[in-house]
């Protein structure tokens, strides 16, 4: 009896989470005046991915988790890649928004053709990103998007090379000291 009731506590436990990620979504704002959303509040849904693989990894330490062995370990992969393209969105999110106002209009993005150039084909990457990302909303769904777990390491080095030139040309326009 006592295999049982511990075999559907793993159950239960397991069909909770399931469920809450089926339906845990995404909020978005708009950015600035411009028609392209960026992510909100991503903080909670982060800590609540940690929780959750957690609660996962604890299931599969429990003896009686052998039947659901298979089903925990997908669930737990699945927060887990989540959990990896999530965090690297935020980032390329952090880069997008510190850069488009440089490059989006304004003298530095003039001094700079190539960079503002290649600034202009991520800003298009990004909004066609976001656009998809909105339509889903769910976060396990938007972070295992194919097209977005693709763009996304392209965009952050691509950003950071923008970054990189960016900083190279406000070095040389300030008074040495």
């Amino acid at each position: 009896m006592e295999v049982t009731d511990k075999q559907l506590q793993i159950e239960s436990k397991l069909h909770d989470l399931a469920d809450q990620w089926a339906t845990r979504c995404f909020a978005f704002i708009k950015w600035k005046k411009r028609d392209v959303h960026v992510l909100q509040g991503f903080g909670g849904v982060i800590e609540d991915l940690e929780e959750a693989q957690l609660a996962l990894q604890t299931l599969l330490s429990i003896r009686h988790v052998t039947p659901f062995r298979d089903e925990v370990r997908q669930e737990l992969k699945q927060l887990s890649e989540t959990t990896d393209s999530l965090e690297l969105w935020v980032k390329v999110q952090q880069l997008w928004t510190s850069l488009e106002s440089v490059f989006m209009g304004g003298d530095i993005a003039k001094q700079m053709p190539v960079a503002a150039k290649k600034f202009v084909k991520i800003d298009k990457e990004w909004t066609k990103s976001m656009a998809r990302a909105v339509e889903t909303r769910n976060v396990v769904g938007c972070c295992s998007n194919e097209m977005l777990r693709h763009a996304l390491p392209t965009l952050y080095s691509d950003l950071e090379i923008c970054q990189r030139s960016e900083e190279h040309t406000s070095e040389l326009q300030s008074p040495l000291q």
